[in-house]
């Protein structure tokens, strides 16, 4: 069932997150920034956990999502129907992002 797959991704990211959270208040040496991008899309395969979309597809859905009347619209909307219209990021662009902070 892939609700419940998305859902184990979640909790396991959410856990994972907590435990990281949990290890950098214990020393005060230790800094962290978690990112949450939406979605990711990148390489050649389709994947529901964790969710993956191809490059090519990811690439037409980012633009057709990226347009202003969308964005526009996915604020206006609550919760999850919101986030469900904001645009993929290529995996390439997270990853520079995180390297370069």
């Amino acid at each position: 069932n892939t609700v419940s797959s998305l859902q184990e991704y979640a909790r396991g990211k959410e856990k994972s997150e907590q435990l990281i959270q949990q290890i950098m208040d214990a020393d005060d040496r230790l800094h962290c920034c978690i990112v949450r991008p939406t979605f990711i899309y990148g390489g050649d395969e389709f994947g529901w956990n964790p969710p993956r979309l191809p490059t090519k597809f990811g690439e037409i859905i980012e633009a057709l999502l990226g347009l202003y009347p969308v964005q526009a619209l996915s604020e206006l909307l609550p919760d999850i129907l919101g986030v469900a219209l904001e645009a993929p990021l290529n995996v390439q662009a997270v990853a520079g992002s995180i390297v370069n902070v």
